[in-house]
């Protein structure tokens, strides 16, 4: 599992003109280069952390009865995408 699609893409390049075993991998963003390569991915709920936070923002700015910003915590479920790789 990788922090981003970059570095599996570029690591299954190399293992595969090395002639090694496949090996599964899983990237994170799930992004256009993944699907090109077949590369399983980790998807974001991109749109809805946007509204999230755009929410949030302006709650607590419409917020005049605090001085401080009060924590709140927002828990976006993220997709597995699975394709060739994984």
């Amino acid at each position: 599992l990788s922090l981003h699609d970059a570095l599996p893409i570029s690591a299954s390049r190399e293992r595969l003109a090395r002639g090694a075993a496949t090996v599964p991998v899983i990237g994170f963003d799930d992004s256009p280069a993944a699907a090109a390569v077949g590369l399983t991915s980790v998807a974001q709920p991109l749109r809805e952390a946007a509204v999230s936070c755009v929410r949030l923002l302006t709650d607590t700015l419409g917020d005049t009865t605090s001085d401080r910003a009060t924590a709140r915590h927002v828990l976006l479920p993220p997709r597995l995408v699975v394709r060739e790789s994984g």
